[in-house]
């Protein structure tokens, strides 16, 4: 079994490929933003709305790998932990000063936290317009959502720069072909396991009531104020299989996570 060649697969063509986008994808968030602050319009509203979801769809691609540079980074937890506290948000934007890597503000940031901001503080898109046009506190509020972007574009940049090929993990994550705790293997299968595991209770168990005597509780779902958690779930589900089968983007089929399963197999 070439452990070398599935890592270097995994790393290469998955990993490191997605969080090139999901930063690219930050990027243009921060852009998008930056415009509808210049210019407060329906138009770079929807802009920004679009930019938003693009930057979760490409995070849900992401979520399995909380290991290395992103568990230093604490990123899924920073990143996507819902759902978010909107009293907190609220609070945070009426005092006007807030540190939002403290531990009260964890679900008060990320992106569930602009899932709220852009779809769930008014009715309308001319509502939303107003609200961040206000003469007393429109410049706060987008200030808030600045500081949000601001923030998750400084994590996924280091975490990309980690394991860019001239980063300081790749090698490391490349070169680790054992199978003991703490080998690539072994952080790649675990974290696969607990994302699917997330994907199964978090997105989905929970919100349907699974564990409260079926009780529903949609507003626990991912996205519940954008109403897109389902698409986000799919891309989720999807991402783990071409993780586990060793499938980029691209739909090339390399050296997977099955493949190590059949050469077991086949000894």
């Amino acid at each position: 079994i070439d452990k070398t060649a599935i890592l270097t697969n995994i790393a290469q063509e998955i990993i490191l490929k997605r969080y090139e986008d999901l930063n690219a994808s930050i990027i243009q968030l921060e852009n998008d933003h930056n415009a509808f602050i210049n210019l407060t319009n329906s138009n770079n509203f929807l802009t920004l709305r679009t930019s938003f979801f693009n930057a979760y769809l490409l995070w849900e691609k992401c979520s399995a790998f909380e290991f290395g540079p992103a568990e230093a980074n604490t990123l899924r937890v920073m990143m996507n932990t819902f759902p978010c506290d909107t009293a907190q948000i609220q609070s945070n934007i009426s005092l006007g000063t807030y540190d939002l890597t403290q531990a009260q503000n964890i679900d008060a940031t990320g992106l569930p936290a602009i899932d709220y901001m852009l779809y769930g503080i008014a009715d309308s898109e001319a509502d939303f317009v107003e609200y961040y046009s206000d003469s007393l506190l429109g410049a706060t509020r987008l200030s808030y959502v600045t500081s949000i972007i601001v923030q998750m574009k400084a994590l996924v940049k280091d975490v990309y720069e980690s394991w860019s090929t001239s980063g300081t993990y790749y090698t490391s994550f490349v070169e680790n072909t054992g199978t003991d705790v703490g080998s690539s293997l072994s952080l790649i299968v675990n974290n696969l396991n607990q994302d699917y595991e997330m994907l199964k209770n978090a997105r989905i168990g929970i919100p349907l009531g699974k564990k409260t005597l079926d009780i529903p509780l949609p507003h626990k779902t991912e996205a519940y104020y954008s109403g897109r958690s389902m698409e986000l779930a799919i891309q989720h589900l999807k991402s783990i299989k071409e993780l586990y089968a060793g499938i980029n983007d691209e739909g090339n089929d390399g050296m997977g996570l099955d493949d190590y399963i059949l050469g077991l197999e086949s000894e």
